[in-house]
């Protein structure tokens, strides 16, 4: 087996630092109770500040969001559409601790008078206390789940409670009201074009029951009169009428609606359009590969930054495309009124080769088919309004409280345990940096290595020291007391220097120091004698 060799910059490394490590162990032993000093008043401090720390209390709350949102665009049909993932929630999260919401549950619960806030002095305002309590009130999406925790942490058990819950509530009541507000211009506007059109169909159904009246029943019930053209025609023009007056609707709506997108789409003509239909489907798809790449990637993955920007991409699209529906809608109905007129002109031409059919047949007809078409508008209106209500109920379970805010007992803060670990762990840093700040100051020699190791020389002897010496009394150990260990250290430093060299070449031994009385005169008297023996 070759012996192995190691490098010498490797030995002269473990030199240094083996000297070392023995002076700065030697230096905490040295100071053990600088050490020990330092951690009792660091444990001290941290006992006080456990005690006089203001206690803090935590009350959560649980809510549930259901991600299938029933968006009712016609009675026969249900478009069950799926929010965004991770994006959607968090956003959720944001507004339960927004301004508003706080802002909610201040003036729901009247805290701008409750003492814990006004300290006795005088009522706040609802602002200044939804700013103060913004910092205590948190909401967090538990990972993987559709679960948010809305904790609040305050001095006052039962006030976090109180507000917890209230946050919550607030929430809930907001988001209904959101989604009653959903269309509700829309449906407003429905509701005066009802009125206008019911009336109108009560003037053309009197006007075909007074004509019955005044003219001739026989001619008004032959039925093989008119023609299977006419009758075709008149269909159309009927059709193509209703078909116009529902575009008026969707453009007066669509005109107040511009600036929001949310109740653009809420217009069946703006949903059911091919165009925004595909690109919902697009984001829908787009945001759930972002989230799916979310649990994979970090933000800052190519992939995550491509998908983002693709979803970004959509999104552009999507909102441009839902503010062009005025401008599509104001074509459509254009080209609605194009047809119309086209075809009322069709209908007269009509009229004039069944001239025959008489003038009171023809005056019948037009009553009729203006009923008709009023009748049919109207039916189409209150379809509309009835889609409306059925809208409403059912996306009122979107949001459940899972679990409601929990009363605490037991302060989260202040952690005393754990603030006496950081007391006792900051403490050794200090009086280990301390200890090792004053062994590096320290220039005095401490043991016989380290003064080799400084001066660069070799020891001879090490004489201990020794309580009669410090007194002045037998200072002359060799003769005294010659069994004892100054009297061996001198020996010891007489055969030292007997292996030196030849005799003749140490006739003259010097003994000196830096400064006076360090014991010149003890070493050479006793090195004499010793020398002498």
């Amino acid at each position: 087996m070759e012996p192995t060799h190691k490098p010498q910059g490797e030995m002269v490394s473990r030199d240094r630092e083996t000297p070392l490590n023995r002076d700065l162990w030697q230096a905490l032993v040295e100071k053990a109770w600088l050490v020990a000093a330092i951690l009792i008043a660091a444990a001290a401090a941290g006992v006080w500040v456990g005690q006089h720390s203001p206690s803090v209390y935590q009350s959560r709350a649980v809510v549930f969001f259901d991600f299938g949102e029933q968006k009712v665009v016609a009675i026969e049909e249900v478009d069950k559409r799926e929010k965004g993932g991770v994006d959607f929630l968090n956003t959720l999260a944001n507004n339960l601790r927004s301004s508003a919401i706080l802002k909610r549950a201040v003036t729901a619960q009247k805290l701008a008078q409750h003492p814990y806030f006004t300290g006795g002095t005088n009522t706040l305002s609802d602002d200044q206390v939804a700013r103060a309590i913004s910092g205590a009130v948190d909401a967090r999406l538990r990972r993987f789940t559709r679960l948010i925790d809305v904790t609040v942490e305050l001095g006052d058990p039962k006030l976090a409670q109180q507000i917890a819950q209230s946050v919550v509530d607030e929430f809930i009541k907001q988001s209904g009201e959101d989604r009653m507000g959903v269309g509700q211009s829309a449906g407003q506007i429905l509701i005066d074009e009802e009125r206008r059109v019911k009336e109108r169909l009560a003037k053309a159904e009197l006007a075909v029951q007074a004509y019955v009246r005044t003219n001739s029943i026989s001619l008004l019930q032959d039925a093989n009169v008119m023609s299977d053209e006419f009758k075709n025609l008149s269909s159309q023009c009927t059709e193509a009428k209703t078909e116009r007056l529902l575009l008026d609707v969707e453009w007066e709506s669509a005109k107040r609606l511009s600036g929001d997108l949310d109740q653009l789409l809420t217009l069946a003509s703006v949903s059911r359009a091919p165009e925004i239909a595909s690109l919902r489907d697009k984001l829908h798809t787009q945001e759930a590969n972002v989230s799916n790449l979310k649990l994979r990637y970090l933000e800052k993955h190519p992939a995550m930054i491509q998908a983002r920007n693709e979803l970004a991409a959509l999104k552009k699209t999507f909102e441009e495309e839902v503010r062009r529906a005025p401008l599509r809608i104001q074509q459509q109905r254009e080209a609605a009124v194009e047809k119309e007129k086209r075809l009322e002109l069709a209908l007269k031409e009509q009229e004039k080769k069944l001239g025959q059919l008489g003038v009171q047949r023809i005056e019948y007809d037009r009553l009729q088919r203006e009923a008709a078409t009023e009748r049919q508008l109207y039916d189409t209106i209150i379809k509309r309004l009835r889609e409306i209500d059925i809208t409403t109920p059912i996306k009122k379970n979107d949001i459940r409280v899972v679990e409601p805010a929990s009363f605490s007992s037991t302060p989260i803060r202040p952690n005393k345990r754990m603030i006496l670990l950081y007391s006792l762990a900051l403490g050794s840093v200090v009086a280990f940096g301390l200890v090792w700040l004053l062994q590096q100051l320290d220039t005095t020699i401490k043991s016989v290595d380290h003064a080799e190791r400084l001066l660069g020389l070799p020891v001879l002897g090490a004489v201990p020291r020794n309580r009669l010496v410090k007194d002045g009394k037998s200072r002359l150990f060799m003769s005294d007391d010659p069994q004892s260990l100054c009297a061996e250290a001198f020996r010891s430093l007489r055969a030292s220097l007997g292996l030196l060299g030849r005799e003749e070449d140490r006739k003259v031994v010097l003994f000196t120091s830096a400064v006076p009385s360090e014991g010149k005169s003890f070493c050479c008297v006793n090195y004499a004698v010793a020398y002498a023996q």
